[in-house]
């Protein structure tokens, strides 16, 4: 089993799950930039798609920040074990499709996934991948656009507390490469402090070898 099931009456939160998880937009978010000087010259040093590398990164982070890993499914709250990317690729003709690229640590086993799932994407008109699950952040690119804001289509007849996650363009600042970052969350499931443990991580793993 992926996943534990949290017990919401002796939860230590269960006061601010209930209080959010009735709002019609639960979602709060913010933007922030990192630095991604090392990875970026990581990528043109070792012929590496920054994308894969950056993506990778951040699973990880994800991964290692608990809040980021709850999901509402019905009734119930479940901390799911592993997290992996439903990450928007874009197709040779400009459209694109959702994908579902398993995390791993390994990186060039992580590599082979998000190829696997370009290529199927590039083949298949369909949006979705054969399988939609929950345990996944919604993960998209804008590398055209140096954002310092941004917001999400939300359909709200739909149960969704999966965390957005979206990087913009790089840029650089002070001798230094920066890249923007929103992260947007269900509020019944994470708070500021979730999201500050999150991009604190992120940028650790940006900067390591």
């Amino acid at each position: 089993m992926n996943y534990k099931v949290i017990d919401i009456d002796t939860w230590y939160r269960k006061e601010q799950y209930e209080f959010f998880r009735s709002f019609a937009e639960p979602f709060t978010g913010v933007v922030v930039e990192v630095n991604v000087a090392s990875l970026y010259d990581l990528a043109k040093s070792t012929s590496q798609s920054f994308f894969q590398l950056y993506l990778h990164r951040c699973l990880k982070a994800v991964n290692q920040t608990r809040a980021l890993c709850l999901r509402i499914i019905g009734d119930e709250v479940l901390e799911y074990e592993t997290i992996d990317a439903s990450a928007v690729i874009m197709r040779s003709d400009r459209s694109f499709g959702f994908s579902l690229i398993q995390h791993t640590d390994d990186f060039s086993e992580f590599s082979r996934n998000v190829w696997d799932e370009k290529n199927r994407i590039e083949n298949d008109r369909s949006l979705f991948p054969p399988t939609n699950p929950t345990n996944v952040i919604h993960f998209s690119a804008m590398p055209w656009i140096k954002f310092t804001g941004l917001s999400h289509a939300r359909n709200y007849g739909t149960q969704d507390s999966c965390p957005k996650i979206s990087v913009g363009k790089v840029f650089e600042r002070g001798g230094e490469q920066l890249m923007p970052v929103s992260v947007h969350v269900h509020h019944a499931l994470v708070d500021g402090i979730d999201m500050a443990e999150f991009i604190q991580r992120y940028q650790e793993e940006l900067q390591k070898p």
